[in-house]
C-alpha cells in the first residue's frame, strides 16, 4: 500500500480507520468462508483440519495482522473474531447432550476461544518458529481436553 498516492487512497477510503475497517471486515469475511467449510459438529469430534485452515490463513497474512493487533492498535477486532467464531460454533456445544449448564458451556467455549485468539496472537506479534502445523496441533489437544470434559 505504500506505493499508492494519496488520490487513489482517497478513491478507495474516507481515511485510515476506514481502511482499516474494510481489511478487518475482509478478513471476518475469510474466517466465516473458512469456517463454512466445516460441520459445526467438526470442531467437537477433530478441530485440526478447521483450526490447520485458520491458522494457515492467518499465517499467509501474517504481516497485515501483525499490523492489526501491534500494541497499542485497536482490540475491537480481536472481540470481532472471537464473535465471529462464536456466532458459528457455540450451537455445537448447546445443542450437545450433557449434564454441564448452558451458563458452564458458555464459559467454556469463550475460555477455549479467548485462548486460541490468544495464542495465534502471540504467535503472530512475537515472530516464534512455530509452524501452523504445530500451532494446529496444539490447538486441537487442548481443545478436545476441554471439549472430552463437557461432553
Amino acid at each position: 500500500m505504500a506505493d499508492i498516492n494519496r488520490g487513489t487512497f482517497y478513491l478507495h477510503y474516507k481515511d485510515i480507520n476506514d481502511m482499516t475497517e474494510q481489511l478487518e471486515n475482509d478478513i471476518l469475511i475469510q474466517y466465516e468462508s473458512l469456517l463454512k467449510r466445516y460441520a459445526p459438529s467438526e470442531l467437537a469430534q477433530n478441530p485440526y483440519d478447521i483450526l490447520y485452515h485458520l491458522i494457515l490463513f492467518t499465517a499467509t497474512y501474517k504481516d497485515l495482522f501483525k499490523t492489526l493487533l501491534r500494541p497499542g492498535g485497536n482490540i475491537s477486532f480481536l472481540v470481532k473474531i472471537k464473535a465471529l467464531f462464536r456466532r458459528t460454533y457455540l450451537e455445537v456445544w448447546a445443542t450437545s447432550k450433557t449434564s454441564h449448564s448452558q451458563a458452564q458451556i458458555e464459559y467454556s467455549y469463550d475460555f477455549l476461544a479467548g485462548g486460541f485468539v490468544g495464542m495465534i496472537e502471540s504467535w503472530i506479534l512475537s515472530d516464534t518458529p512455530e509452524t501452523p502445523e504445530e500451532l494446529a496441533a496444539l490447538s486441537t489437544d487442548i481443545m478436545l481436553a476441554c471439549f472430552r470434559s463437557l461432553l
